[in-house]
C-alpha cells in the first residue's frame, strides 16, 4: 500500500476503460501535501501521457458514510455506500467533513460541474491493505458506471472504510445516476446502483415486504440478500430468537425479476420472483420448526408469522418415521425442594438441534412444573440445565420405551440433578 493519496487521470473512450494508476514520487512543491503531511492510508500518483477525462482519489481511514439527507443520488446497501454529485449544490449537501482528508474536500470543490460529475463509492468494511482501485468506467444512457476491486491476495487484518473518488468528463451530457460493481478478493463481485436508477420503471403504489420469522424453539442466525435485476438491494444478517420475526418494509418496489436468498447453518435456500402485479404481496423467509428453512412468495401479504409461537410448542418434539416414535410421549418434570426460589434454564438438544429450550422460575419452599407429551421420538438426547448463579449441569439421557418423564430436580441442599424414569 501507497502511504500517499492516489490520483489517476485516464482516458475516458466510448466503452469501459480500465484504471491502473500507480503510485509514484511527487514533486513536493506542485503536489500539495507531503507523505507526512497526509492523514494515513492516503495515496497518490499520475498516469503519464493521458487525457484528464477521468480522475480518481482513494484513501482510507473516512469515517463511515451512510445515507444523508440530500437531493442527490444515493444508495445505502451492505457495508457499500453510494453517491453521485452532478452540481455544486450537490457537493455542498455531501458530509465531506467525514473524509477527515482535505485533499478529498478539495478534489470534490475542483470538479467543474458544467462538464463534470462526481462519484463517491464508500465501503465500510475494508483493510488498510489492499485497496479499492477503480478498474474500468463508462457513461452510458446517463448512468455512470464503475468498476472497483481489491487486488492481490495478501491483505491486513485491520478493518477499515475504504474511499474511492472518481470524476468524469461528461461534456455537458445529462448524469442521472450511478451503478458500481465492487469485486472482493474472493468470493462473486458486488453491484448497486442508485435508485435514479430505476426511474423509467414504474413503481408499486404499495411495495411488497420481507418477512423473516423464527418458528423453530432455538435461536437462529439468518443471512439475507435480496437482488433486483442483479442489482444487490438488502443484505443483513439477523438473530432471531424462538417465536420471533422481523419485517424489512418496502423491499419489493419495483416490478421485475428479484431473488431472495437465506442461509441459515450452513443451508441456503434460494427463490427467484417474477413481480409484476401492484401490490406485489410479501416474501416470507426463515425457519420451521424441524429446523428447515425455506422462502415463499405470499400474494396476499404476510401477518405476523410467529404470533402462536414456535412449532414445536405444540409438542410433542417426533420422528417424521412413525417407526421411531414411542406411543406415549415423555414428560418434563421440574421439582425444587430448596429453601430457596430459583430460575433455572432447561435446553434439550437432539444432536446439534435445539428441541427445547425454556426458563422456569421456581418459589421458595417446594414447587413444580410440568410439560406433558414433551418428547416422543426414541433418541439420545443432551440434557443441560443452567441456573441463576451460574451453575450448570449437563447430562445425556436416553429416551426409548419404558421411560415415560424426564425429572430436573433441586435438593433441599440447592443441587442441581437430571435423571429419567
Amino acid at each position: 500500500m501507497c502511504d500517499r493519496t492516489r490520483r489517476g487521470f485516464l482516458a475516458l473512450g466510448a466503452g469501459l476503460l480500465g484504471a491502473t494508476a500507480g503510485c509514484v514520487d511527487a514533486d513536493p512543491a506542485s503536489a500539495g501535501p507531503t507523505a507526512t503531511d497526509r492523514p494515513p492510508g492516503t495515496r497518490t500518483g499520475t498516469e503519464s501521457g493521458s487525457a484528464e477525462a477521468v480522475a480518481t482519489l482513494a484513501f482510507n481511514h473516512a469515517d463511515e458514510l451512510h445515507r444523508v439527507d440530500a437531493s442527490f443520488p444515493q444508495r445505502d446497501v451492505a457495508t457499500y455506500y453510494l453517491a453521485l454529485l452532478t452540481g455544486d449544490g450537490h457537493a455542498a449537501s455531501f458530509p465531506t467533513g467525514r473524509f477527515g482528508n482535505a485533499e478529498a474536500r478539495a478534489f470534490l470543490r475542483e470538479t467543474d460541474f458544467a462538464s463534470e460529475a462526481a462519484l463517491v463509492l464508500h465501503d465500510r468494511q475494508s483493510s488498510s491493505h489492499p485497496d479499492l482501485e477503480l478498474r474500468g468506467v463508462a457513461l452510458e444512457g446517463g448512468v455512470l458506471a464503475v468498476d472497483g476491486g481489491y487486488p492481490g491476495e495478501g491483505a491486513t487484518s485491520d478493518v477499515t472504510t475504504d474511499t474511492l473518488l472518481v470524476r468524469v468528463a461528461t461534456d455537458g451530457a445529462a448524469v442521472r445516476g450511478a451503478r458500481a460493481t465492487v469485486a472482493p478478493q474472493y468470493g462473486d463481485p458486488d453491484r448497486f446502483a442508485t435508485a435514479t436508477v430505476y426511474d423509467a420503471t414504474s413503481a408499486f403504489d404499495s411495495p411488497g415486504d420481507l418477512v423473516v420469522g423464527n418458528r423453530d424453539c432455538a435461536e437462529r442466525a439468518f443471512d439475507l440478500d435480496v437482488t433486483y435485476d442483479g442489482d444487490l438491494f438488502l443484505r443483513e444478517s439477523i438473530a432471531l430468537s424462538p417465536a420471533e420475526s422481523r419485517r424489512f418494509a418496502g423491499v419489493f418496489a419495483l416490478p421485475g425479476e428479484w431473488r431472495v436468498s437465506v442461509r441459515a447453518d450452513g443451508e441456503s435456500v434460494a427463490e427467484a420472483l417474477s413481480l409484476s402485479s401492484d401490490p406485489p404481496g410479501d416474501v416470507l423467509a426463515g425457519a420451521a420448526g424441524d429446523g428447515s428453512v425455506s422462502v415463499t412468495h405470499r400474494s396476499g401479504g404476510v401477518d405476523d408469522p410467529t404470533a402462536t409461537g414456535c412449532e414445536t410448542d405444540g409438542y410433542p418434539y417426533e420422528s417424521s418415521n412413525p417407526d421411531e416414535n414411542l406411543s406415549d410421549p415423555v414428560d418434563l418434570w421440574v421439582l425444587d425442594r430448596s429453601e430457596s426460589a430459583h430460575r433455572l434454564t432447561v435446553d434439550i438438544r437432539d444432536g446439534d438441534r435445539t428441541v427445547f429450550s425454556e426458563t422456569f422460575e421456581t418459589r421458595a419452599g417446594y414447587d413444580k412444573a410440568r410439560r406433558a407429551g414433551l418428547l416422543a421420538k426414541r433418541s439420545t438426547y443432551t440434557v443441560e440445565v443452567t441456573a441463576d448463579d451460574g451453575a450448570a449441569v449437563t447430562e445425556t439421557i436416553t429416551v426409548e420405551d419404558g421411560v415415560s418423564k424426564i425429572t430436573v430436580r433441586v435438593t433441599e441442599a440447592g443441587e442441581v440433578a437430571v435423571s429419567v424414569g
